[in-house]
């Protein structure tokens, strides 16, 4: 009776943790997938306005895929083809992004020769490889090539047709932040397996999709996830798309 009792008080106090942690974990809202980016669907599906209600950290990009974006600490930057950042109206949309309430579940210290470095360290402070995780990443970087792309005029082109035009930006001497996602293996389709980090600069004045970084001194701030919110888009462009063949390979290279 007594090792009953015991099993049944323990599991009371696992119950009660889980609901806890649960409801103290952050949650990624997610807008479409990238498998539906890829295949051109850049019509807007949620306005910015009603985008920064569900996080204050994240990135993205806008309808017609026009230009990076960068939400961080509540307020959203784009940066455009022409390399200068800007801060969209409300009013703008995104057919692709993602954000969260960013909340510091662990915080270190880093110094990595470049960007594969970097990766390499954060994977290995990883607790598991089986959730997906938000990063701010902030510090001094010797140099950060970024790229963004122009915005696009219907009928649209395919993702990997478009970045064939992008514009790469090559940086030197930054202080600033890169942020983004780790995604686990099974997240194909919906979104990018992997690293995925946007970068601006401390000035507000450069950023976009990061390609490589140069030597760097940083602290890195992780976010737990345990929930995933997905809302796909109401539009034909969507409904019309095929999203049933395997991407993966193509999008490897357009993340490149």
């Amino acid at each position: 009776m007594r090792i009953r009792n015991l099993f049944f008080a323990f599991s009371l106090i696992l119950l009660f943790q889980s609901q806890v942690f649960a409801k103290d974990s952050a949650a990624i809202f997610q807008i479409s997938t990238l498998a539906a980016l890829q295949e051109g669907v850049y019509d807007g599906a949620i306005s910015i306005g009603e985008l920064k209600k569900k996080g204050d950290l994240g990135i993205g990009t806008f309808e017609g895929l026009d230009g990076e974006m960068i939400v961080l600490e509540g307020l959203c930057y784009q940066v455009k083809s022409d390399g200068k950042v800007y801060q969209p109206s409300d009013q703008t949309l995104t057919p692709f992004s993602d954000v969260v309430l960013f909340k510091t579940d662990k915080k270190y210290s880093v110094q990595a020769e470049n960007f594969k470095e970097l990766q390499m360290i954060i994977e290995s402070n990883l607790p598991s490889r089986n959730i997906p995780y938000a990063f701010k990443i902030t510090g001094n970087f010797d140099t950060v090539k970024t790229r963004s792309v122009a915005k696009q005029a219907k009928p649209y082109p395919r993702l990997a047709d478009a970045v064939k035009q992008q514009v790469v930006f090559d940086m030197t001497n930054q202080s600033g932040i890169v942020l983004g996602f780790w995604m686990p293996e099974y997240a194909k389709g919906i979104n990018m397996p992997g690293y995925h980090f946007h970068f601006i600069n401390q000035s507000k004045s450069a950023g976009g999709h990061v390609l490589d970084a140069g030597k760097m001194k940083a602290q890195v701030e992780v976010c737990i996830i345990y929930d995933l919110t997905l809302k796909l888009p109401a539009n034909n462009s969507f409904y019309r798309s095929d999203l049933s063949s395997d991407k993966q390979k193509e999008l490897e290279k357009i993340e490149k």
